[in-house]
């Protein structure tokens, strides 16, 4: 099995300050083959990270990245969506907008 890493936070999210550029070359360095980047989308009305993410500029950053690592890195993107059992309109609007601008299907955890 090849070493992989699909839960990786960037500055997209309120718990990470490290750029996506700089986990890829991280990932380079290490052999991995293969990353996903999940991003934290929550939803409650008391979390401090409500409407955080960014949908659109962490989007483009997954193809810039993309593009420049395309020689020797697969990267994977996801959002992890904060309680989507309780929060279904909110999680539905995500999804709407999303797939305008993300070319496979949106779940709870993965998007492409």
């Amino acid at each position: 099995m090849l070493p992989q890493d699909y839960h990786l936070h960037t500055e997209f999210s309120p718990d990470s300050a490290t750029p996506m550029e700089l986990m890829c070359l991280a990932a380079r360095e290490r052999a991995l083959p293969e990353i996903g980047f999940t991003e934290h989308y929550d939803l409650h009305p008391r979390e401090a990270a409500r409407d955080y993410f960014r949908p659109r500029p962490w989007w483009d950053e997954i193809i810039r990245c993309r593009d420049k690592f395309a020689s020797d890195l697969r990267i994977r993107a996801g959002v992890e969506i904060g309680e989507p059992h309780l929060f279904q309109a909110e999680a539905q609007a995500l999804l709407a907008r999303t797939r305008s601008i993300m070319p496979s299907a949106l779940c709870t955890t993965w998007t492409g």
